[in-house]
């Protein structure tokens, strides 16, 4: 099982439910240690069991987003100590690998933001989050062309550790 973490990331897959990254805390000498984890666990439904891929993925990160995609899962920003980061993963579930991706159109880094696929259109949408009050607070990523897209609707703007779902028709 995974170790006990902060600010973890999970997704729905058609792989099973994946957990990726967070931060754990341990004693020291001079107070508690941070460890910032880009361990990759994936749970089974099915035999209600977890198991780690050791596979190389993203780097350690909390206060990111994974948004599940049938037999993929899309990782995008986070943040390591004060460092955001704004860098797009891809995990294909049928192979246990992790591809960054290159993407168009630039965003900022952003961390504590939501995040959610519209499976119809191949978005990933984009919500908030702390990005140093730059940018805009709603863009969406295309996934077939990882291009990024501006000039959404406002959202609710800028909230720090919020959550989202799609809901197709809505």
């Amino acid at each position: 099982s995974p170790a006990p973490r902060l600010e973890a990331i999970a997704a729905r897959t058609s792989g099973g439910v994946v957990l990726f990254g967070g931060e754990s805390s341990a004693p020291g000498p001079d107070g508690p240690k941070t460890e910032w984890l880009n361990d990759t666990w994936v749970y089974s439904v099915g035999t209600e069991s977890w198991d780690v891929r050791f596979k190389p993925g993203p780097p350690a990160r909390a206060f990111s987003t994974l948004a599940g995609n049938g037999q993929s899962a899309w990782l995008f920003g986070g943040q390591v100590n004060e460092t955001r980061m704004g860098d797009v993963w891809a995990l294909d579930t049928s192979t246990w690998t992790w591809t960054e991706r290159t993407t168009t159109g630039g965003v900022t880094p952003r961390s504590g933001h939501a995040a959610a696929i519209d499976k119809d259109a191949q978005w990933m949408w984009v919500l908030g989050g702390d990005s140093g009050g730059q940018g805009d607070a709603v863009v969406a990523l295309d996934l077939k062309t990882s291009q990024w897209i501006h000039g959404l609707p406002k959202g609710p703007g800028w909230r720090f550790g919020t959550g989202a779902s799609f809901l197709p028709g809505g």
